[in-house]
């Protein structure tokens, strides 16, 4: 009888087309379930994975878990890198831990279950993927990531794993696995044409992380790292991340079994070294005995940047690195008068600068008619892969028009005195729109001289990318609307002087403390932006200017976020001897309640008036136990907010070497300690006020704060802390530039 009218024939023949699908001459079969043997082989080489961690504040234990699967026949297991991060999630807020131990099962929730305590033997934070070794060099079931086999838009998968970890547990055996069918939805590339994440449609949940991803013929082609419950979509790790971590064959290089021997020495000698956040004395040094695997390290030296690195050692390894000097920046804010800027309208794409011939030389000329060459150039897009800039009737263009930058880099990092000017153009007519030029582009930032559509202003302004913030150098009123026109930017950039034109007339000068080469480039936030008729010249010398010692703008912010980057930080104790405050992907932790008082510091910037936001967990304390956030510090000279456990109180002193004076003290509303709260403090001139979780408790004028400019940072005595996320503003920080 027809179904629905539609006679049983061909229904059959339907659902035959359906079974397969052709693309480039390959037939795939869409299989309803895997043979037996090839699933009971995938289940053999799965594993159930175990983080024991220490919370320090609290001195207990917690653990986390998910899933991974071997990759090798002597005992190498791969992961994702979060299934084994010392860090744990409550609510809006990462806390960090210490791992204690990583325990593997085998044959998860049978009889035939084993337990191996395993190390971490190589890590790729960036790309969430870890490789865990454990001892036991007995043949183990395997399975090999495979990046011959291309996968492809609505392919059937299938994922094992163990969702909802020990929720499933069979006593002491561990949980059973779980094997879930779903299909390919989408593959995720970067702005390269790289393949860097395949989108799973399937019933994927917490503790899934690590497991593999397999097709019909059994082949890994991915390892699933994120999970959005209730809608089926999650994300995968393609397998070729495998083999960037791997390099060319790091399962035989090194050992996994007997101690190493490393040597460490830097530039400059008698920094102080801290591996696994244990002391082993001052550079240079030889012979530390290392369990095998992944351990971090710190270099420390006063009056350098911080070094960090995570890193696998090797035996007999001779490390070596170099430290930064620090060159603290004085910045302080003004109010300079904001003048309109009378000038004509630029007319049609493609109007440049009159340039000159003899002492330039052109470096760059684009019209942006290449796609090849514009496949090369770097872009950075609010953290992500995600392509946002596009070729088009022989202009470049940026289409996307969320509140995130987008930035592209031309040319290299090695320019350094030159001049550049392109047509800028912003299409939309509502939204906060900004774009603009790029330039002296590098690793530890740029300048940008940009348009902004709302408010009918230009500004040069410089991005800082670590620690992230925005410094507002200049900014002009202009009279024009500026939706819809096409205008003229042009940028001059030589030794420590800029100059900036919009349509050829002057708008800005300004001295360069803060970067003196680097690249060019476009960057555009909420905004549809075009831009045209690219030129850069070289000049051949510098034209000399003094360099001031402070950095004059109108406002400007940065924050924090405490991770393995932060190297802006010089952690001490005493009369400034190198010591360690941990530093993870989940916060800065001071992990010792000592008597012994202990110092983060900022030494980046100098700052005299500000608004700083700390989110703060202090631990429970001992007798005597007190923080203090401490600013305008110059030499022993500084002013501090201190915090004291016993007493409950919350006071303001003034500080001059050993002389220590009271200005205020208050309480609290309730004790502070042990539990999360946000910390303000506003200084604005002889005026400070500090408030808890947006209460006030206190504001202050008094000639007794030390005047001037300074570095800021904290200090714990007898305390465990964990300090989350940082943010630092001017006073009258009007115009936040992102």
């Amino acid at each position: 009888m027809p179904l629905l009218g539609i006679p049983l024939k061909n229904i059959a023949i339907f659902i035959l087309i359906l079974l397969f699908v052709i693309s480039d001459n390959t037939v795939y079969v869409f299989c309803q379930s895997l043979p037996a043997d090839m699933i009971n082989r995938i289940k053999s080489a799965t594993v159930y994975i175990e983080a024991v961690h220490n919370l320090p504040l609290e001195d207990k234990e917690y653990k986390t878990s998910g899933t991974g699967f071997f990759i090798s026949k002597n005992g190498y297991i791969l992961t994702n890198y979060h299934v084994i991060d010392a860090g744990v999630q409550w609510y809006d807020l990462s806390y960090p831990t210490i791992i204690k131990k990583i325990r593997v099962i085998r044959n998860s929730g049978t009889s035939a279950y084993r337990v191996d305590e395993a190390i971490q033997y190589a890590v790729d934070p960036l790309n969430d993927l870890a490789i865990l070794a454990i001892k036991d060099t007995a043949s183990v079931p395997f399975l090999f990531p495979d990046t011959s086999a291309v996968p492809v838009e609505t392919l059937p998968v299938w994922i094992f794993g163990f969702p909802f970890g020990d929720a499933f547990s069979v006593i002491q055996r561990g949980p059973e696995i779980t094997i879930v069918k779903g299909s390919i939805a989408a593959l995720r590339h970067n702005d390269l044409d790289q393949l860097v994440s395949l989108q799973i449609e399937a019933e994927v949940n917490p503790g899934n992380s690590g497991g593999p991803v397999v097709n019909e013929k059994g082949d890994v082609i991915g390892v699933i790292n994120i999970a959005l419950r209730n809608i089926n979509m999650n994300f995968a790790v393609p397998a070729w991340y495998y083999y960037q971590l791997a390099g060319n064959d790091p399962l035989s290089s090194g050992t996994k079994d007997n101690p190493v021997m490393v040597t460490v020495t830097s530039t400059p000698p008698s920094s102080g070294i801290f591996i696994d956040n244990k002391y082993e004395g001052v550079t240079p040094t030889g012979n530390i005995t290392l369990s095998p695997g992944v351990h971090s390290v710190y270099l420390i030296r006063d009056g350098f940047y911080l070094y960090q690195t995570i890193r696998r050692f090797s035996e007999g390894e001779n490390f070596t690195c170099d430290l930064k000097p620090v060159q603290p920046l004085i910045i302080s804010t003004g109010a300079p008068g904001v003048t309109a800027v009378k000038y004509k309208p630029a007319g049609p794409a493609g109007l440049p600068v009159p340039r000159t011939t003899g002492t330039k030389k052109l470096l760059m000329e684009e019209n942006f008619n290449d796609p090849e060459k514009f496949r090369t150039w770097e872009q950075s897009t609010g953290g992500t892969d995600v392509r946002t800039w596009y070729l088009e009737e022989n202009m470049l263009h940026q289409h996307e028009s969320n509140g995130t930058l987008h930035a592209i880099y031309l040319g290299e990092r090695s320019w350094k005195n030159y001049d550049m000017n392109a047509a800028v153009k912003i299409n939309n007519e509502e939204g906060d729109s900004r774009a603009g030029l790029i330039f002296r582009e590098n690793e530890s930032g740029f300048y940008l001289f940009r348009i902004h559509r709302q408010t009918d202003k230009a500004q040069l302004a410089y991005h800082c990318k670590e620690p992230f913030g925005w410094f507002i150098l200049g900014e002009k009123k202009l009279e024009s609307d500026l939706s819809g026109n096409w205008y003229d930017l042009g940028v001059f950039s030589n030794g420590n002087a800029i100059a900036c034109t919009l349509d050829n007339i002057p708008v800005f000068t300004a001295p360069s403390t803060l970067s003196s080469d680097g690249r060019v480039g476009f960057y555009s936030v909420e905004s549809f932006a075009s831009f045209d008729s690219l030129a850069v010249y070289e000049w051949e010398q510098d034209i000399p200017s003094e360099k001031p010692e402070t950095e004059e703008m109108i406002s400007f912010w940065f924050s924090d976020n405490f991770n393995t980057k932060s190297n802006w930080w010089y952690t001490y104790s005493g009369d400034r001897k190198p010591d360690q405050w941990i530093f993870t992907g989940s916060g800065l932790l001071q992990n010792n309640d000592d008597e012994q008082k202990r110092y983060c510091e900022f030494i980046k910037y100098h700052l005299d008036d500000f608004v700083m936001n700390v989110v703060i967990t202090p631990g429970k304390g001992k007798d005597n136990s007190e923080f203090e956030f401490f600013f305008r510090k110059n030499g022993t000279s500084l002013n501090s907010v201190l915090f004291s456990a016993d007493k409950n109180t919350m006071s303001l002193y003034s500080v001059n070497g050993n002389d220590r004076k009271l200005i205020k003290s208050g309480k609290p509303v309730s004790n502070l300690f042990s539990k999360t709260f946000l910390l303000t403090v506003k200084v604005d001139g002889n005026i400070v006020s500090c408030a808890v979780s947006n209460r006030e408790l206190f504001i202050v004028k008094s000639n007794s704060v030390r005047a001037g400019n300074g570095t800021f940072g904290f200090s714990t005595g007898n305390l465990k802390l964990v300090l989350h996320q940082l943010n630092v503003t001017s006073i009258n920080n009007d115009n936040p530039v992102k």
